[in-house]
C-alpha cells in the first residue's frame, strides 16, 4: 500500500478556488438579493400610495355628497374603505421602513487587520493554508449573515404583499357597493 504525499500547493489552489466561489455567493447576497427586494419594496411602496389615495379619494368624495351609495350601504362602504385605507398606509409605513437602509453590511472578509497579521506571521513559514482557512471562515460567517437579512426582507415582502392583496380586495369590494346603488 502506497502512502500519497499531501499535496500541499494543490490544497491551497483549492482553498483559494473555493474562496472566490464563496465570495461570489456573498457578493450575489449582499448586492444583487439586496437590489431585487429593494425593485419590490419600491413596487409596493407605490401601490400603497396609489391605494391610499383613491381610498381618501373616495372619502372626501362620499363627504361632499358626490358618491353616490345606497342608504343601507353606507355604513358597509365607509368600514370597507376604511380597512383598505388602513392596510394600505400600514403596508407604506413598512415599505419606508424595510427601504431605510439599516442592512448592516458585514465585511465579507471580516477583520482586514487581522487578516494582514496572520498573513505576515504564517508568511514566515509555509502556512498558506491555515490563512485560506481563516478567510473561508470569514466569507461563511458574513454569508450567513447576509442570507439571514435576505430571509427577513422576503419574510416582510410576504407580509406586504398580503396586506397589499387585502387592502385591494376590500377596495374592490367598495367600489360594488358604490355601483349597487
Amino acid at each position: 500500500m502506497t502512502e500519497t504525499a499531501f499535496d500541499a500547493p494543490g490544497y491551497v489552489s483549492r482553498m483559494g478556488l473555493l474562496i472566490d466561489k464563496a465570495y461570489l455567493e456573498y457578493r450575489h447576497l449582499a448586492t444583487d438579493t439586496h437590489k431585487l427586494q429593494a425593485l419590490y419594496l419600491r413596487t409596493y411602496l407605490w401601490i400603497a400610495s396609489l391605494l391610499a389615495t383613491f381610498e381618501i379619494g373616495a372619502v372626501i368624495r362620499f363627504k361632499a355628497g358626490e358618491l353616490a351609495v345606497a342608504s343601507g350601504l353606507a355604513a358597509p362602504f365607509l368600514v370597507l374603505v376604511g380597512l383598505s385605507l388602513l392596510l394600505a398606509l400600514a403596508t407604506f409605513a413598512f415599505c419606508i421602513d424595510a427601504l431605510r437602509g439599516r442592512r448592516n453590511l458585514e465585511m465579507p472578509l471580516g477583520d482586514f487587520k487581522f487578516l494582514s497579521d496572520k498573513a505576515f506571521r504564517e508568511a514566515q513559514g509555509d502556512a498558506d493554508a491555515l490563512f485560506y482557512q481563516t478567510v473561508l471562515v470569514s466569507l461563511g460567517a458574513g454569508i450567513s449573515h447576509q442570507a439571514a437579512a435576505v430571509h427577513q426582507r422576503g419574510r416582510k415582502l410576504r407580509a406586504m404583499s398580503w396586506m397589499l392583496l387585502c387592502a385591494s380586495a376590500l377596495a374592490v369590494l367598495a367600489a360594488g357597493v358604490t355601483l349597487a346603488a
